[in-house]
């Protein structure tokens, strides 16, 4: 804490100060006895006055930034470079499994911090410069204002992660991509970006929070990483190779956990989205994403002034704001409107500023701000559609500033401030609401059942799967009165056959066993197997081959039986209503109000609450199990997600 306060009183004076070369003062008194190696690097470039006004640019902006080191990091990082360097064998729920395994062994709580401007030496930051002038003059980069070149091509770090000489090390390992590519045509950064991207694959991981950045030299290594990784090393690459890279990043999806972060590739005076590790081209990375994103911050060398960190360095602020590294970059994005936010709830600890939060499955997590002028406040540069709720940060607590607001498509405002003299009926059929769930039963269209006394399955009954197929159990009812011995599912030829759960029940309604027989297989997977149709698990699933036409699963009931009905799901999220789960639904006003617990039944999947207010904000809790639950307002009979 001590660090941090020193940090930021620091910060406050640099910005403060009126003239430049007050701060790079400020700076070279910070650095200690280190002071004689920033020195060296302006009496080098003495009479180079761009390059010299390069290097006060990084000094000027250093404070701050320090090296994470430690014992437990230098053991981390042996282990998974010896991994990182070896053909992959593990799939990749084992390789997250691994990961986990890894950092409950190794705490990482050990490390500690070296600054930069106490600490690093000048030859150091003269090869960066004389490096970064000489990517400056590539086809991509040469157009850069100066003030841009200092941002995207000329910074010698990232975040807190080892410093290392990583410029040479980088030429030599992707000097491939950039073999034989005419740079002078239009397509030579999508054809370098295609080579280096097939190289990797990305992977939804999320580190400890305590997590240092990953350094240059390893993450070249990393055949599986999260984005996050990906995006450092691509930042790496640019500025070796003269493409000028910034990290663009979500705080938080507007109706999904967590956030995003990618490259942004600064292309034709336009922010180009990229990943590593993905089949997408330049520009197209976020074009997979159905979540919906309302702030967009792009990560910086230097420090902002117009952040919130220094704007407002009086305040105590939620820990989104307290970095002065960030920079609003949402227009370039997406379209987006100023929120006006009227009426506030008074409180007299509410501070200076009200906060915009959208909801992450658990919480409420605030992504913008707005001062606070004559009772109201203005939240600007917002995306929409997305349900917002203004709040007060107060004693390290999100405390409500009024009550949730509705943007939707057409930016049209309202407040949802629920009506309890008009109450109406709801039908729940989730907790949790993804597009994975839609796009699961698209799996399952086309296939069809099966049913014979013989193992041949010569003239079966056939059972066809309707378009209208839902994301939870399905069911055929029999009323043949025939018996059966072998049932199968055969999936819709060249398809993935993702299937979650077949069940089997006999004329008294009982599940019937048997032994599964199938020819379901797929290329050293293990974990999608037949096996996984009949565990009673709903997450778990099997998979076949696609490019063959004669694959199926099923079951030899071992006698032949009249059954009364067949049971089956679909690739499943759990999310939809389970039987004899426990389910607690709650409607917002100012805080999570109980309208009561219900039991799920398997045979109705709904849940029916008669007593919900109207232009309400709901969220519908599974007490049993899962952790996945998102708000939603209940319209023309339906439940809208937000």
């Amino acid at each position: 804490m001590k660090y941090i306060l020193l940090f930021l009183l620091s910060l406050i004076i640099l910005i403060s100060c009126s003239k430049e070369n007050d701060r790079l003062q400020w700076a070279l008194e910070l650095a200690g006895e280190n002071r004689t190696e920033l020195e060296k690097v302006l009496e080098h470039y003495q009479n180079e006055p761009l390059k010299l006004k390069a290097a006060e640019f990084l000094i000027s902006n250093m404070n701050g930034f320090y090296t994470s080191h430690g014992k437990s990091m230098d053991k981390y990082y042996r282990i998974m470079d010896s991994i990182n360097k070896a053909p992959i064998t593990m799939e990749v729920l084992d390789m997250r499994d691994f990961y986990d395994s890894i950092f409950e062994r190794y705490k990482l709580n050990d490390l500690k911090r070296t600054s930069d401007l106490e600490s690093i030496k000048s030859q150091y930051l003269i090869q960066r410069i004389d490096h970064a002038f000489e990517a400056w003059q590539t086809p991509w980069a040469k157009d850069l204002s100066f003030e841009d070149f200092c941002e995207y091509l000329l910074p010698y770090r990232i975040g807190t992660e080892v410093l290392e000489n990583w410029e040479q090390d980088y030429k030599n390992y992707f000097q491939y991509a950039f073999d034989r590519v005419d740079y002078q045509t239009d397509s030579a950064l999508f054809t370098i970006c295609d080579s280096i991207s097939g190289r990797y694959k990305t992977n939804s991981y999320f580190y400890p929070d305590n997590m240092p950045t990953i350094k240059p030299s390893f993450l070249k290594h990393m055949q599986v990483a999260p984005c996050r990784d990906f995006a450092n090393m691509f930042v790496f690459i640019g500025r070796t190779f003269g493409i000028p890279v910034a990290i663009d990043y979500i705080p938080q999806w507007a109706n999904h956990a967590n956030g995003h972060e990618w490259s942004a590739v600064i292309h034709n005076g336009q922010s180009q989205d990229f990943m590593i590790g993905e089949k997408t081209p330049l520009n197209g990375h976020l074009k997979k994403f159905r979540n919906k994103y309302t702030k967009v911050f792009r990560k910086t060398f230097g420090i902002q002034p117009n952040s919130l960190a220094i704007l407002a360095h009086g305040e105590k602020l939620p820990p989104a704001f307290r970095n002065p590294r960030i920079k609003d970059v949402t227009k370039e994005y997406i379209p987006v409107i100023d929120l006006p936010i009227e009426h506030l709830i008074q409180n007299k600890d509410k501070g200076k500023r009200v906060y915009i939060a959208v909801f992450n499955n658990e919480d409420w997590s605030p992504i913008a701000w707005g001062d606070i002028k004559n009772n109201k406040a203005v939240i600007h540069d917002i995306g929409y559609d997305a349900v917002y709720l203004p709040v007060y940060y107060i004693n390290d607590e999100y405390v409500p500033a009024q009550y949730p607001v509705k943007v939707d498509k057409q930016a049209v405002i309202r407040y949802l401030i629920p009506d309890k003299d008009n109450l109406q009926t709801i039908l729940l059929k989730r907790k949790y609401m993804e597009y994975r769930a839609w796009d699961f039963v698209e799996f399952i269209k086309g296939g069809k059942f099966q049913l014979a006394d013989n193992k041949a399955f010569s003239n079966p009954k056939e059972l066809f799967i309707p378009d209208t197929v839902g994301y939870n159990y399905q069911t055929f009812d029999m009323n043949d009165k025939q018996k059966y011995r072998y049932i199968r599912y055969i999936p819709q030829p060249h398809t993935g056959g993702n299937i979650a759960e077949i069940e089997v029940y006999d004329k008294n309604g009982i599940q019937i066993n048997g032994d599964i027989i199938g020819t379901y297989t797929y290329t050293n997977d293990t974990v999608h197997t037949m096996t996984k149709v009949f565990d009673g698990n709903a997450l778990s699933y099997a998979i076949c081959d696609q490019t063959r036409n004669d694959q199926w699963v099923g079951l030899d009931l071992k006698e032949a039986v009249e059954i009364s009905q067949i049971l089956y799901l679909p690739r499943s999220d759990d999310n939809f209503i389970k039987d004899n789960e426990l389910y607690e639904l709650f409607y917002w006003d100012n805080k999570w109000i109980s309208l009561g617990k219900q039991t799920g039944n398997k045979q109705i999947q709904t849940l029916t609450y008669d007593n919900a207010p109207s232009n309400a904000l709901f969220l519908l809790r599974n007490l049993t199990k899962g952790k996945e639950e998102r708000i939603f307002t209940y319209e023309n009979n339906k439940q809208v997600w937000w």
